[in-house]
């Protein structure tokens, strides 16, 4: 295109793109691709798995072939009024002070 072409000037919107929160057409064949290859191929996965050692390998492995399928989860920060701590405050029918901050609760925990 001529250097000035009217497609590039601010704010024409002939050239919008994808759609967005639309995937990529790409990707989209590529997964099913893939997810046809593995179903065809699930006695061989199935004999592969079998073959692993332990439990953790098993674990590994099946964590490691999900990710293909099933979307990981974004991590989330919940804060109180400010960024501050958020506190929890419970009652349970008594006058005790229930309050603890979240981060307290998750001291120690595994």
């Amino acid at each position: 295109m001529a250097k000035g072409s009217p497609l590039f000037v601010k704010g024409n919107k002939l050239g919008t793109g994808r759609p967005k929160g639309s995937e990529n057409k790409i990707t989209v064949n590529t997964r099913a691709a893939y997810q046809l290859f593995v179903e065809g191929n699930l006695p061989q996965l199935q004999k592969w798995m079998d073959e692993l050692e332990d439990s953790a390998q098993r674990l590994e492995f099946m964590l490691k072939f999900s990710e293909y399928f099933i979307p990981k989860l974004a991590r989330t920060e919940l804060t109180g009024n400010g960024g501050k701590d958020l506190i929890l405050k419970w009652e349970n029918g008594s006058n005790n002070n229930n309050s603890v901050p979240a981060k307290e609760l998750g001291e120690g925990a595994a």
